[in-house]
């Protein structure tokens, strides 16, 4: 989560409001902004979890059962390797091409897995869509 707000919205907003070039910027908002977004959902985590009507429950059981449901859920899988195979090949670019940057190239390779991610799930979608039309099941 971090890693995309960094990219789409902090690294160009300080480059704008500071006049600096995206690449200056990005070397040390992103990285920032990747530690500052898994903080932010780990505060928010630690938030629900201290909200006795939480659904699920935070007890033992409620965590091992939604650790269970992420851990085998196909999008979310599917999701974690997008983002791991873009994690590695923005690590590599930063660690071998760029020989600067590791931790910035490698933020950047995971949103831009999340978001290839996101795009083929629309792309399918609309297909779906699509079928469901052509057979009279959805409205056109």
């Amino acid at each position: 989560m971090g890693s995309l707000f960094g990219l789409i919205i902090i690294t160009p907003s300080i480059a704008i409001f500071r006049k600096q070039s995206f690449g200056e910027v990005w070397k040390r908002a992103m990285p920032l902004s990747a530690m500052l977004g898994t903080v932010a959902c780990a505060g928010l985590l630690t938030y629900k979890a201290q909200d006795p009507s939480s659904t699920p429950a935070f007890d033992a059981a409620g965590v091992d059962d939604r650790a269970y449901r992420l851990a085998k859920h196909e999008g979310q899988t599917k999701m974690d390797k997008y983002a791991f195979v873009g994690g590695l090949i923005g690590g590599g670019v930063g660690g071998v091409i760029l020989r600067s940057a590791l931790v910035a190239s490698t933020s950047t390779g995971i949103a831009f897995g999340s978001m290839y991610y996101a795009a083929e799930k629309a792309e399918a979608l609309d297909q779906v869509k699509k079928i469901l039309r052509d057979n009279g099941i959805l409205e056109k």
